[in-house]
């Protein structure tokens, strides 16, 4: 639905866009119960707005991130081209200028990104779930702390 009012006996509504210019990130959340719990949940994450990001996914197992995503981030108030979410930020910005040309360039670009993850999801999980196996789980590389 969304939030409505009236004037003068006219009812107005304001709906709740999922993707905003002001918006600092977006979430999904994939779960696939008929997986093992390190895999079987995927955060899928994207930086900036909805409609022009790529999205990435992040296994509930992981023990650490990508230095683009985490220590080179930087901050919204430091630019850097190291950056996962200031290359999304920047993308989004620019497409602001002339939405209706840079959408569909954008478009192609996630398909292209978002879809080659996709593709090769199954081929991660047969894998992930193999090494998740108890004559593996020993020689797995484990972060000091984790279970």
């Amino acid at each position: 639905e969304g939030f409505t009012w009236q004037v003068e006996g006219q009812t107005y509504g304001w709906h709740r866009a999922i993707s905003l210019t002001r918006c600092e990130h977006v979430c999904i959340a994939q779960l696939r119960g008929w997986l093992p719990n390190d895999i079987g949940g995927v955060l899928w994450y994207g930086a900036a707005a909805a409609g022009t990001t790529c999205f990435v996914p992040f296994y509930v197992g992981l023990n650490e991130v990508s230095e683009v995503i985490n220590t080179k981030a930087g901050s919204r108030m430091k630019f850097t081209r190291e950056s996962y979410w200031w290359a999304a930020a920047s993308v989004m910005n620019y497409a602001d200028l002339k939405w209706s040309y840079m959408i569909k360039d954008i478009n192609a670009m996630q398909q292209k990104y978002e879809g080659r993850v996709l593709r090769g999801q199954p081929a991660i999980d047969a894998a992930a779930t193999e090494l998740l196996q108890p004559q593996h789980r020993r020689s797995a590389r484990r972060v000091e702390g984790s279970p």
